[in-house]
């Protein structure tokens, strides 16, 4: 090999960055960040947010400890390295099965407060257009997810109401 492969393959490497080479449950995990939207400077709820959601997961095979060294270094890449680029990566990493988990990975993640604000509908739609997703799917998929919330907010408004209860006729 002389130098000038060497050099090339030099330059690939550090103009791939850390997105090169990007294994599954990272593409998934890079998609969770970016759905996420977070605020830098304010990210450790999103943070644990992102990582019970993962942790639940069972395309994660990952154990909790990994699962967040995973989500901060995407988060601090993201941050230095812009999050197009890491969402170019994870789509390109993934097949088309598995981009349809990481979207229903990123609606979790974006209606953790229960509502899809503007910006959020807008985040989705340009992930929803990289990923190549259907509308269908998207809609169906913001749909369920919609209802899953609904009724856990619902169920914890219930137990909430009986645990006062119990706790009056103590």
């Amino acid at each position: 090999m002389d130098k000038t492969d060497t050099l090339d393959k030099e330059m690939a490497a550090y103009q791939a960055g850390p997105f090169d080479d990007v294994k599954i449950q990272e593409a998934l995990t890079i998609i969770a960040v970016y759905a996420a939207q977070m605020d830098y400077q304010k990210c450790e709820a999103d943070v644990k947010r992102i990582e019970a959601i993962l942790e639940s997961h069972p395309s994660f095979v990952a154990r909790k400890k990994e699962i967040f060294a995973m989500i901060n270094k995407f988060v601090n890449e993201m941050k230095l390295s812009g999050s197009q680029k890491a969402i170019e990566f994870a789509a390109d990493t993934l097949t088309p099965e598995q981009r349809k988990i990481g979207f229903e990975l990123a609606v979790e993640v974006a209606l953790a407060d229960k509502s899809l604000t503007a910006e959020k509908e807008k985040m989705l739609d340009a992930l929803k257009n990289r990923l190549s997703i259907s509308k269908d799917f998207v809609e169906h998929t913001i749909r369920n997810q919609t209802e899953i919330k609904q009724k856990t907010s619902k169920l914890n408004r219930q137990k909430r109401k009986i645990g006062s209860l119990q706790l009056s006729t103590d």
